[in-house]
């Protein structure tokens, strides 16, 4: 059995394949207000180990990974809003951000993930 995950590339990725000249365009493209057939490849198809997937697939992270599709949110907004510690959330996001199903932004002190997985799958 395998797991996938299809992403879109993160800022850095971008940069690197584009050039750091090019900062409308990658920013663009990661918002996704960048779309024109063929020309860039903006997402990607990683294979993540099972046990990451079973983690993903946990209560607490689906409901913390719908949070950050849904809003973007500082680490304490959605520490309140799922009713968990600031620190167990970010521990949730380190993990996210180390298998690069989020991305980590930051805006002056605040800390706000973007979600870059479109797709989990599971392959027997």
């Amino acid at each position: 059995m395998k797991a996938f995950l299809r992403r879109r590339l993160t800022i850095e990725e971008l940069r690197n394949a584009l050039g750091k000249e090019n900062t409308e365009m990658i920013s663009r493209i990661y918002f996704g207000e960048y779309e024109e057939e063929g020309e860039i490849i903006s997402n990607i198809d990683e294979e993540i180990p099972l046990k990451v997937a079973r983690r993903l697939l946990s209560r607490k992270m689906t409901q913390l990974i719908e949070l950050i599709k849904k809003e973007e949110l500082s680490i304490s907004e959605i520490a309140y809003k799922l009713n968990r510690s600031p620190s167990n959330i970010w521990k949730d996001l380190h993990l996210l951000a180390k298998y690069k199903i989020i991305d980590i932004e930051k805006y002056g002190k605040r800390v706000i993930p973007q979600l870059l997985v479109e797709e989990i799958i599971i392959k027997i």
